[in-house]
């Protein structure tokens, strides 16, 4: 039966399973960063196969439900689809164009429907908790056995170490872009136990999601990522927000006691002479505040000879940044923000970006390569999200919308600051758009009538 009380036959039953079961896979396989190649397919991977499945009927089925079904988050989706079709617009009037802008684009492309599969599937809250209680957990235990290898092997991280010492990348393009993904994920690792109806499934669940953030947040401490360590950090603080009565009381008392930790411990690291004979996590941690002192003193010029520090190069990018965005207030185009440090690598600027090409911010690169409609569709669509997310935390009666809202208001809160440390997520990082679809299916699932309860 349907959800109006309509009989369905066998077929249409069997095609709709089949149908949800390749949106599921869609979903996972984009965790995976394109990594899940097909044999005998040269450069295709699972997740780029499927979009091309998909790339039709999901946007026919998603607007069958936006005008049959008026679901909650269907604003959302209408901002994010304006969002995709400037991307187009920008992309047709940016011309010539190659394979990273192509690729760049197609990306975009591949986000979208990502966002909107989860919002489709919430319709049938059975394939999202199974996503989280079957999906998720494979990405978790894959992440960590491929960055453990790569953390004791030293396998194919000539250019991903620092100072000899192999750092982990896993399925990302660089560690940066691993410490993002992981303060995304974690919160998703927390709230775990909500996946599962079964009292005994909750009863063990708990434990290994303990074990697992163990081993997740090792990796991510592995990978030398300030930004990431950051992130999680504001993952935590945001807990407070989406918890209530005693559990709102233990994680506030919780990360008092972690910030005395990481303070005892940033202390110690300083006094134990230079950071380069300490591990890398101690080292990073230990020259975390020079992060606020060198934001206060940055030094624009420096003398010959100087290497110039992180804030320093990322504080001339983002001068050179909104200097491109006030030329240019309607974008420059896909992978425009390249472009744009590419030309003043090769030709004098005022803001030396030491041939560093990236934005190594989301949304500044946002904004330059697609300006300020652009960048105000985007933000206004993540914000609601987050928005909503933490509204099914907080209000939802069912503790499957609960537990999602929970961990993406988290994830997403985290993420404003762990944006700014790859050098781009808008190319190869859907991971993101999984976040924020997972967070469209929290408010839906949250909802009266947002999903029939026959499926769940």
């Amino acid at each position: 039966m349907t959800s109006t009380g309509r009989p369905t036959s066998p077929l249409s039953r069997r095609f709709s399973t089949a149908a949800h079961v390749v949106l599921w896979l869609f979903l996972l396989s984009a965790l995976f960063e394109g990594y899940l190649f097909i044999p005998g397919l040269p450069g295709q991977s699972l997740v780029s196969v499927l979009e091309k499945v998909v790339a039709i009927p999901l946007p026919l089925a998603a607007l069958y439900f936006w005008w049959r079904l008026k679901p909650a988050g269907q604003w959302v989706v209408g901002l994010y689809t304006a969002w995709l079709v400037w991307v187009l617009i920008s992309y047709l009037v940016h011309q010539p164009h190659n394979t990273v802008t192509r690729y760049y684009t197609e990306t975009q492309v591949a986000g979208w429907l990502t966002l909107v599969a989860a919002w489709v599937l919430a319709r049938h809250p059975l394939y999202i908790r199974r996503f989280w209680q079957i999906g998720l957990p494979i990405v978790w235990v894959a992440t960590i056995a491929i960055g453990w290898w790569e953390i004791h092997t030293g396998h194919h991280l000539g250019p991903s170490s620092v100072a000899g010492r192999p750092i982990p990348t896993v399925f990302y393009f660089n560690p940066n872009d691993l410490g993002a993904a992981l303060a995304l994920l974690l919160p998703l690792v927390w709230f775990w136990p909500a996946a599962f109806r079964r009292a005994d499934f909750k009863r063990w669940s708990g434990p290994a999601a303990a074990v697992l953030t163990l081993l997740l947040f090792y990796l991510l401490v592995k990978t030398g990522s300030r930004g990431g360590e950051v992130a999680v950090f504001l993952d935590l603080l945001a807990l407070p927000l989406v918890l209530v009565g005693r559990a709102r009381r233990w994680a506030a008392g919780g990360l008092a006691a972690l910030v005395a930790v990481m303070a005892a411990l940033i202390v110690w690291a300083r006094h134990q002479g230079p950071a380069s004979h300490l591990p890398l996590a101690l080292s990073k941690l230990a020259r975390l505040p020079d992060l606020v002192t060198s934001l206060a003193h940055v030094q624009t010029k420096l003398p010959p000879g100087v290497a110039p520090g992180s804030v320093t190069i990322r504080w001339a990018l983002y001068r050179s940044g909104l200097r491109a965005l006030k030329e240019n207030p309607w974008g420059l185009g896909p992978r425009g923000a390249m472009r744009w440090y590419i030309y003043y690598v090769h030709h004098y600027s005022p803001f030396n970006t030491y041939g560093i090409v990236d934005a190594h911010n989301l949304w500044l690169e946002v904004a330059i390569n697609y300006g300020w409609l652009g960048f105000v569709l985007f933000v206004a669509g993540y914000v609601l999200i987050a928005r909503a997310a933490r509204r099914a935390a907080l209000g939802a009666a069912a503790p499957l919308a609960r537990g999602l809202g929970q961990a993406v208001f988290s994830g997403l809160i985290g993420f404003v600051v762990g944006a700014l440390s790859p050098s781009s997520v808008m190319i190869g990082f859907l991971v993101m758009w999984v976040v924020l679809g997972l967070g469209l299916a929290a408010w839906r699932l949250g909802q009266p009538g947002g999903a029939p309860a026959p499926t769940e």
